[in-house]
């Protein structure tokens, strides 16, 4: 008779999100890394700010076996906060979180009309 034994590998972090300040209009990419595929179903939850992330014209999520990532283009001001990546895979939970700083001005913004000056 043969006995298996199954083994529940939890979930721990490779590579963690970092704190990082961007210029508008660019591209970002918040990324994070598992040390191996989860051997149990996983949920990945991103939030900003404390609320959950949506689809977003900007925003796009891309969990991509072991590397879950979050890419933002182009940035824009109010993309400005803190971003956390929470994993969940059955009772087990990690997180890992960085500050994102988007520099520039506000794309909404009306600069107004273009004067040229001729002299």
């Amino acid at each position: 008779m043969m006995h298996y034994v199954l083994t529940f590998t939890p979930p721990a972090f490779r590579q963690v999100l970092h704190d990082v300040t961007v210029k508008s209009g660019h591209h970002l990419r918040l990324q994070c890394k598992l040390s191996s595929l989860p051997t149990h179903p996983l949920t990945v939850t991103w939030t900003k700010n404390q609320h959950c992330i949506e689809t977003y014209d900007n925003i796009t999520v891309v969990n991509d076996g072991c590397s879950l990532a979050l890419d933002i283009t182009p940035t824009e001001t109010a993309d400005t906060g803190h971003y956390k990546c929470s994993v969940t895979c059955g009772s087990r939970r990690i997180t890992c979180s960085a500050y994102v700083a988007v520099l520039g001005k506000r794309i909404d913004s009306d600069p107004g009309p273009l004067r040229l000056r001729v002299t």
